[in-house]
């Protein structure tokens, strides 16, 4: 995973500008209070909002009207660094027209020289659909009349409660004329609420690129003397300011001629950037948000200026890398102002590290974190409480009252808005709270005398850049099959920093040069340009025809093209082993007997794999179409004709479950892997079943389709070498591997593989017809559970609180259910819940000894846990071992903090020790959707 520190959203035209004045630039609250920008900042202290970008050149010369160059220059320019003014956002972002709108059409009409709004004009306006919906014009009358009853002035303010309460009665009345019933839950009534209230428009006027620097930063400005914290924030402004000068030549692009073939060069971007101090906590949180207006200015052919809209695709293509530069800048812009260090620090399994200034206390930066994570919590309070109370998810304006609201119950005093010199006095004033006097000072004396570098200076030749260009391509390579200069880019610069060279630019570029050179990468299916033969006017700057789209680029390595072309060969060969119609019908017979019929398709793909000799067949099996009983008769038929059969699967947990389908040993592909490999298998001894691969084996690979290509391709090479043969089982639908892969649906093409398509899981024929429509993206699934209300709406919190209720309740009346959740966050508050009520019911417990696990939740006697990582040598019975995904409840936890646990799958004692404890284990009540319930 990857820690963005620049983030993009986009900026809707009509109202949309509003969010910049609301939630951006008046710090986040939804309350205007003041008429201007001005007026906010001089009431806060916050440093005013500035122009930038190259495009802002470009403005002073536009309009069609004869004036004097002092007039335009007065009027017309818009000089770089000048401060924003409300008038100009709403004309800029809510109209579409130049800035300095009201200005100029005020001067045009006072002079009688023609069309104002022509005067002002960049381009074609914004598409503003005028009148509000039914459902908003029939709330305004509904809060009027609502005042009128209670004897205030129609316009007077009513209380977010009483305005829910108005919004969800309302909802109701217009719903029910429309469809003539009440709404059927409370997912139907927010869906309705949500499509009545969306913006006018769906014109984008351009992109919020939101800043914010690691919380070490943020926190050493905070405390830090402020001719230092004055350069800290200068760093921060010179990082955000290199991003938007790369973005002007890497992303600044649009399009023209017809349906936008051609896409060519503007004069560069223009936007208005806002920096702010604090969090919605009142933490210290430098950051800034750069609103990149979706008007740019481009230069045909004839010398005309034309003014079109942003190609945005290149912007969000780039988000990653011009993170990644920001990150980069910044530390090169800070260690050479301030000679601070970078250090790696580790976010928890699964999370890539993310670099902090050496010497800032965790205990400081967690303090400054505490009261976001107070705010959130009783957000999600306040959120489950009002759609119990009103009977639907609330929009996303009472989100933001909810949130409003919640900071203001939080916090641990009252205080109105603050200069910086208060700000910075409270952050001190807290920072000794947790540190102490001399804490702080001791702790900003290291950090700011820390040395430039405790590394050994190396020598950058071009041995070392070859040598971080393959490593670098390694990297991008282990997730992807193909990559894009932008993923290149990324990395390069990641590796900038860790090498501490996050100063060099020039190595940077080289660094991503080597990496996409012939050495390292390959054009994937790519014409050279030259081969066009444009003329120069068809040519973007950098010699790039207009007709190709910039940065999209494809490149993969020699090593997946080789693997890729090894697989396909191999699934054309056909002098593999074959059973006999006989053998194949013993097995129908026996499955049968067992109360296992097959249905026709699944008999034919039985039939196919084990009697048409492919050394290498695929077969597609969507879930519930019966590929475990398919399977399970396979191998009974390759053993009854005398031959074995070994199981692989992408995990270890899944191995064993594969093991007990066919009646084989299993394990998982990677083991495969590994023994296959002289190099790694020299130094341990490899399983007895891999030594037994031969000409009478039949390899079975279930969920192939998140195995990695490389995998599969040393796995097939090494069993086809040996005369075995490999039966894959997947699905090119379901989700990939986390590695590069990508090769399922290649080999499907290839061989026009069987299909199961008879969903048998279920015995209701709608169940299973929704099920195929879910995989194949037909809106008829997503319907089917709409109708039958199997699907509830919530904020993220409110929807976790019902799965977690509805799971209660299930165990309760004595059923087996699941907890599942999307992230790791929410899978850790849930598993905190489940043990927390878990404690409650037995007060006893809540004293018994405890372990700290990885998720840094503690488990006790009696609490479910989960093993996160394949441990082979802790075993489970004879034949077993701890496996990632397998489950367990806690029977003792041991002196020394390892625990004996019950395997929940066979009922075994195991004893964990505490290092595998506190580095992969967790508690096991929630998990993630991708994770099979296998215990």
């Amino acid at each position: 995973m990857r820690v963005m520190v620049m983030t993009l959203h986009k900026l809707t035209a009509g109202d949309g500008y509003l969010y910049l004045v609301r939630q951006v630039a008046a710090a986040d609250s939804t309350e205007r209070g003041r008429s201007t920008l001005a007026d906010y900042y001089s009431a806060k202290g916050e440093s005013p909002g500035r122009w930038m970008g190259r495009g802002l050149a470009a403005l002073s010369d536009t309009g069609r009207c004869e004036v004097s160059l002092q007039a335009r220059e007065e009027l017309w320019t818009v000089e770089e660094g000048s401060g924003v003014s409300e008038a100009q956002m709403r004309a800029l972002y809510g109209v579409g027209l130049h800035p300095n709108a009201e200005r100029i059409q005020t001067y045009v009409t006072g002079r009688n020289m023609g069309s104002q709004r022509a005067a002002s004009r960049l381009g074609r306006e914004f598409a503003v659909r005028d009148g509000k919906p039914e459902f908003a014009r029939r709330l305004a009358v509904a809060f009027r009349d609502h005042n009128a009853e209670i004897g205030a002035h129609w316009n007077a303010s009513i209380t977010p409660e009483d305005r829910a309460q108005i919004r969800t009665r309302v909802a109701v009345e217009l719903f029910g004329e429309e469809y003539g019933r009440p709404p059927a839950d409370d997912r139907e009534l927010s869906g309705f609420i949500a499509r009545n209230t969306r913006a006018k428009t769906t014109a984008v006027a351009g992109y919020d690129l939101t800043f914010s620097p690691v919380k070490s930063v943020s926190a050493l400005w905070a405390i830090a003397p402020l001719s230092v914290a004055e350069q800290i924030e200068a760093a921060h402004d010179a990082a955000v300011a290199d991003v938007l000068e790369w973005l002007q030549d890497q992303a600044a692009f649009t399009r023209t001629g017809a349906g936008g073939v051609a896409q060519v060069d503007t004069e560069g971007l223009i936007a208005a950037a806002f920096t702010h101090r604090d969090s919605r906590a009142g933490d210290p949180d430098l950051h800034t948000h750069v609103a990149i207006s979706n008007k740019v200015s481009y230069v045909d052919a004839n010398g005309v200026r034309r003014w079109l809209a942003l190609d945005g695709q290149p912007l969000h293509r780039v988000t990653v890398a011009a993170s990644e530069l920001y990150n980069t800048r910044l530390e090169a812009h800070l260690i050479a102002s301030l000679g601070v260090r970078f250090v790696e620090q580790s976010r928890g399994r699964g999370k890539r590290a993310v670099r902090e200034i050496a010497g800032m206390s965790s205990e400081l930066m967690s303090r400054w974190s505490s009261r976001r994570a107070a705010i959130k919590a009783r957000t999600a309070e306040l959120a489950k409480q009002f759609q119990a109370d009103h009977g639907r998810e609330p929009t996303n304006v009472e989100i933001i009252s909810l949130a409003q609201q919640a900071t203001l119950e939080s916090r641990e005093a009252k205080h109105e808005p603050r200069s910086l010199a208060e700000q910075r006095h409270v952050w001190r004033t807290q920072a000794v709270e947790v540190l102490g006097h001399h804490g702080v000072s001791q702790m900003l004396a290291d950090t700011l005398a820390a040395p430039l570098t405790t590394r050994e200076t190396v020598t950058i030749d071009e041995e070392w850049i070859a040598s971080r260009a393959g490593e670098l391509i390694a990297t991008v390579a282990e997730t992807r099959s193909t990559w894009q200069r932008h993923h290149v880019r990324a990395e390069a610069l990641r590796m900038a920093r860790s090498h501490d060279v996050a100063h060099d630019v020039a190595l940077v570029d080289t660094l991503t040069e080597t990496a996409l050179g012939h050495t390292f990468s390959i054009p994937h299916a790519r014409v050279a340009d030259a081969e066009l033969g444009e003329p120069v006017a068809l040519r973007r700057r950098d010699g790039a025809s207009v007709y190709r789209r910039h940065g999209v680029e494809a490149y993969t390595s020699r090593e997946t093209l080789t693997a890729e072309r090894r697989l396909l060969d191999a699934v054309h060969r056909s002098d593999g082993r074959v059973a006999s119609a006989t053998d194949v019908e013993l097995a129908l017979a026996d499955s049968a007997a067992r109360g296992r019929i097959l249905n026709p398709g699944q008999a034919a793909l039985v039939s196919e794999m084990a009697t048409a000799g492919r050394r290498v067949a695929l077969a597609l099996a969507p879930a519930g179409t019966g590929k475990t009983t398919a399977m399970a008769a396979l191998a009974h038929a390759w053993r009854s004709s005398g031959g074995h059969v070994i199981g692989l699967a992408p995990t270890a947990d899944a191995a064993i479950v594969l093991g007990e389908d066919l009646g084989a040993v299993t394990d998982t592909l990677d083991k495969y892997v590994w023994s296959a490999d002289p190099a790694k298998s020299a130094t341990s001894r490899v399983p007895d079943w891999f030594t037994q691969v031969g000409p009478d084996t039949l390899i079975v690979v279930d969920e192939a389709g998140k195995a990695a290509t490389a995998g599969l391709d040393a796995m097939i090479t090494d069993a086809l070498r040996k005369g075995a043969s490999v039966r894959l089982v997947g699905d090119d639908g379901q989700l990939s591997s986390i590695s590069a892969g990508g090769i399922l649906r290649d080999i499907a093409e290839a061989t026009d593989a069987l299909t199961l398509s008879e969903v048998v899981r279920f015995k209701s024929p709608a169940e299973a017809a929704a099920g195929l429509a879910l995989h194949d993206a037909d809106p008829a699934g997503i319907g089917f559970y709409i109708d039958h209300h199997r699907i509830h709406v919530g904020t993220d919190e409110t929807a976790a609180d019902m799965a977690y209720q509805a799971w209660r309740a299930d165990l309760a009346a004595g059923g087996d259910s699941i907890l599942l959740a999307p992230t790791n966050d929410i899978i850790n508050e849930l598993n905190a819940r489940a043990r927390a009520d878990r404690l409650a019911a037995d007060p006893d417990a809540a004293t018994a000894p405890s372990v700290v696990l990885a998720d840094q939740l503690h488990a006790s006697v009696g609490d479910t846990i989960r093993t996160r990582k394949n441990n082979r040598r802790i075993t489970i019975g004879r034949n077993d071992f701890v496996r990632n995904g397998y489950r367990y409840t806690i029977t003792e936890v041991l002196p020394e903090g390892g625990v004996k646990a019950r395997h929940l799958r066979s009922g075994r004692i195991v004893t964990l020790p505490a290092k595998y404890i506190a580095e992969h284990v967790t508690l096991g009540y929630a998990q993630p959707p991708s994770t099979p319930r296998r215990d």
